[in-house]
């Protein structure tokens, strides 16, 4: 047996250097964590592909990926009480008066989505509308300037729900999808012709249980649209570290999700590296099946072990983990110049790397650790420290 087969690449997080608008979050024992094994998406087997753990071995946090749809999802997450707090009181916590707020751009990329599908589904002027996580209102404004103004928004921020209301004159009900008064208020008003969320459900503790609900929502003949952002994309430091995003979407995974729960995929097209974006239509009967065709654990980690060199890390050595949003170039040690690497990468780099207008920095120091429980494994002092934004 091959020597190498028995050690595993990781890193000791040493200092935050540069975060952004990135926040730490610090995951201790008082916060109460569940696990799940199986996939939420399709109900195969997850495999543990990083463990997240503290020096003293005791507080842990395993990240698996499906072995049949290959979605990346936290086995050990806080639990949904805990998750919806967080949301309500820590992730938006804005404590200006609303009328000092300003309306938010409309992001022109995600309205125009959900305005091309509506146009494409043949969604009628009177037919209804709900956005769950309708955030500011954009999308729905931007509907409305169609001719679809029989529209709802659904959003768990209290701001961004009164900002909504009061500024753009949306009709939004504040709360969490989930909650029992909130699912009474929308069983009082379905169904639902369309329905679209846009970056929620990757953000959701149990997104099988989401769709079943939203799917309780619906007559035969409604659609979904459901946008996430896409594992191919999405950098390996955010499918690692950056809390809200508990779970890493692909194509294969989203579409098993929505189609066990009664619908037909009808496109995709408006899919890409970053993003994935689903349209399902409503039948009478789930359909949900996945032909295994390839490794989908020995992708992710190919994946996440490349995007921050791993295989070229050195026991000991100070890192600086750098990524950026744009495409950019970096010189490594003495190698000459890489190519060009693609929007939204992250790479591991040495110390005295040069590398252009990082937003986000770490400082790490390089683990090579017995392979025993995951093949990475990063390393925190007293307790894990996540971000968020």
């Amino acid at each position: 047996m091959d020597t190498k087969d028995l050690w595993s690449p990781g890193f000791k997080l040493v200092s935050f250097d540069q975060l952004g608008k990135w926040k730490p979050i610090t995951i201790d024992p008082n916060i109460p964590l569940e696990r799940s094994s199986v996939c939420f998406a399709c109900g195969s087997a997850l495999e543990k592909i990083a463990a997240l753990v503290n020096n003293k071995k005791d507080l842990s946090l395993s990240l698996g990926c499906c072995t049949m749809c290959g979605i990346v999802t936290y086995i050990d997450r806080p639990n949904q009480k805990w998750l919806t707090d967080f949301y309500t009181h820590t992730w938006d916590n804005v404590t200006q008066p609303i009328e000092n707020i300003a309306i938010k751009e409309l992001k022109k990329p995600r309205a125009s989505h959900f305005s091309h599908i509506a146009k494409s589904i043949g969604l009628k002027a009177s037919d209804s509308i709900l956005d769950i996580g309708s955030g500011y209102g954009g999308t729905l404004a931007a509907l409305a300037e169609l001719g679809y103004k029989n529209g709802i928004g659904l959003e768990n921020s209290s701001h961004r729900a009164a900002i909504a209301t009061d500024k753009r004159n949306i009709n939004v009900l504040q709360g969490n999808f989930e909650g029992e008064i909130t699912q009474r208020e929308l069983h009082q008003r379905k169904p639902f012709d369309f329905i679209l969320s846009a970056h929620v459900l990757e953000h959701i503790y149990n997104p099988n249980e989401f769709i079943s609900k939203v799917a309780d929502l619906q007559d035969v003949g409604g659609h979904i649209a459901i946008a996430v952002p896409n594992f191919t994309g999405e950098h390996a430091i955010n499918i690692l570290l950056f809390f809200p995003h508990l779970h890493s979407f692909t194509l294969t995974g989203l579409s098993c999700l929505i189609q066990k729960h009664g619908y037909t995929v009808v496109d995709v097209s408006r899919s890409t590296a970053n993003e994935l974006v689903v349209v399902g239509k409503k039948t009478k009967r789930a359909t949900s099946k996945i032909t295994h065709q390839e490794n989908k654990v020995g992708k992710a980690l190919q994946k996440i072990t490349l995007e921050l060199e791993l295989q070229n890390i050195k026991p000991g050595k100070p890192y600086t983990i750098q990524w950026h949003t744009q495409h950019t170039k970096l010189k490594h040690g003495v190698r000459s110049m890489l190519a060009t690497i693609r929007k939204q990468v992250s790479s591991l780099i040495h110390k005295h790397s040069i590398h252009r207008e990082p937003i986000h920095k770490l400082t790490v120091e390089g683990l090579l650790i017995r392979k025993t429980s995951a093949p990475i494994e990063i390393q925190f002092s007293d307790n894990i420290i996540l971000f968020y934004k």
